[in-house]
């Protein structure tokens, strides 16, 4: 993203009255990076186009950008809630349980998902079967985090697209992937535990 525009938008957040609808791309394979396009400001009338940004739904692996300026609103029309089937991940739900496990002498595998993303939600399967596989005897962890539910920690792990896995050991972060791509998951893990 352009200075200009990362400027732009931490300006236009300063003002609490301000709410943003953040389209996505819909139909999208799953194989690609979920990112938002375009940020609108809601008004009384049509939502206000602000400005269109660099984020968008690609196939190759996201560069690093700017999370923290979004603010994301769930009861619009834009966006289609997507429910988790993944529920023997452990769902970490504040900063403090996320720091207190980025010290495990295991390996941990941070899943960093939103619901409303499809390509969380492709592989979604593919986590359990690593569950399962990874889990026995304990030698991997494995964690999940809404990142709309937690913007804090999601800041503070430099989340600027979903899904992303960290991976992470003796609190050293010993590899990042963002994107749906499960082999490269899986090879990393291999590689790592």
């Amino acid at each position: 993203m352009q200075n200009e525009n990362v400027e732009l938008y931490k300006k236009a957040i300063k003002g609490s009255d301000y709410y943003y609808l953040v389209i996505h791309q819909q139909n999208f394979p799953p194989s690609v990076v979920c990112e938002p396009k375009s940020i609108f400001r809601a008004t009384n009338k049509q939502p206000k186009l602000l400005n269109i940004i660099m984020f968008k739904t690609s196939i190759r692996t996201a560069a690093p950008r700017t999370f923290s300026p979004l603010r994301f609103t769930h009861n619009s029309q834009y966006f289609k809630r997507l429910q988790s089937s993944y529920s023997k991940i452990k769902k970490i739900s504040n900063i403090e349980e996320y720091n207190k496990q980025l010290g495990s002498t295991n390996l941990s595998v941070f899943d960093f998902y939103a619901t409303w993303c499809g390509p969380c939600k492709a592989m979604a399967p593919h986590l359990s079967k690593m569950v399962e596989t990874y889990s026995e005897p304990k030698k991997v962890n494995f964690f999940k985090i809404d990142i709309d539910e937690n913007p804090e920690i999601a800041r503070a792990a430099n989340i600027t697209a979903v899904p992303t896995f960290v991976l992470n050991k003796n609190n050293q972060n010993v590899d990042t992937i963002v994107g749906a791509d499960p082999n490269k998951l899986q090879k990393s893990i291999d590689s790592n535990a």
